[in-house]
């Protein structure tokens, strides 16, 4: 099986597996922004930009749709994924929750 074989494989798969569901919710990146110094480094520049687009690149090589949202002050985002050609929706539903997550704040 080839490359392009095998991805529609696995986007026919993940459609299946997420039947009945709109989308998904989850950090747009699983680490907090490194410090500039960290990066002067390759090797590490490479491991840590590898690890921040992981997340996000699963969504892209299998054609789905998504927004990330910024959660108030903190240095974090919440990615909304959708389903294939599903934009709209997912617009719809980023316009709803961006007023609410916009607005979080640490507790006190």
């Amino acid at each position: 099986m080839d490359a392009l074989q095998a991805l529609s494989a696995c986007r026919d798969r993940f459609d299946r597996e997420i039947t009945g569901y709109d989308g998904f919710l989850l950090p747009t990146v699983p680490i907090l922004p490194p410090a500039v110094a960290e990066l002067r480094d390759e090797a590490t520049y490479l491991r840590l930009n590898r690890r921040a687009f992981s997340l996000t690149e699963f969504a892209n090589r299998l054609d789905l749709p998504g927004i990330s949202l910024p959660v108030g002050k903190f240095p974090v985002g919440l990615m909304l994924t959708g389903i294939r050609g599903g934009d709209d929706a997912l617009l719809a539903m980023a316009s709803v929750l961006e007023p609410l997550v916009s607005n979080l704040q640490q507790p006190v």
